[in-house]
């Protein structure tokens, strides 16, 4: 059974931006700078908190992870916005990959199993 752990969806908390970037424009370019788009949470939909939005973003895993970006705003000002990912699984150093406890199982060559016994697969 191959798992293909190269890439999962994360929710990441972004903190320090402004009502034009938390533009539903201005949070794709964002997201897209940290991966492939894919969601925002519900308050950040409905714009109720600008100073912390939460949006969904596939990520590579052998891509970095980075702490701050920065963009340039329209009026060629520099701003910075933190990026906080939330429960990102570690990484196995021998293949780049996410590792999650069943890809982990199986990346060991063992058989996952629920308490009880029973087999995942």
């Amino acid at each position: 059974m191959e798992i293909d752990n190269s890439a999962i969806p994360a929710w990441i908390k972004l903190s320090g931006l402004t009502t034009e970037l938390a533009s539903r424009e201005g949070l794709g370019r964002i997201a897209s700078s940290l991966g492939r788009p894919l969601c925002m949470d519900h308050s950040t939909a409905r714009r109720e908190n600008f100073g912390t939005v939460r949006i969904c973003v596939e990520i590579q895993a052998k891509k970095p992870r980075v702490n701050r970006i920065s963009i340039i705003s329209d009026n060629m000002k520099e701003m910075f916005i933190n990026v906080e990912y939330c429960g990102l699984p570690s990484c196995c150093a021998h293949c780049g990959g996410f590792l999650g406890m069943t890809a982990l199982f199986l990346h060991l060559g063992l058989t996952p199993r629920r308490s009880g016994g029973r087999r995942l697969r």
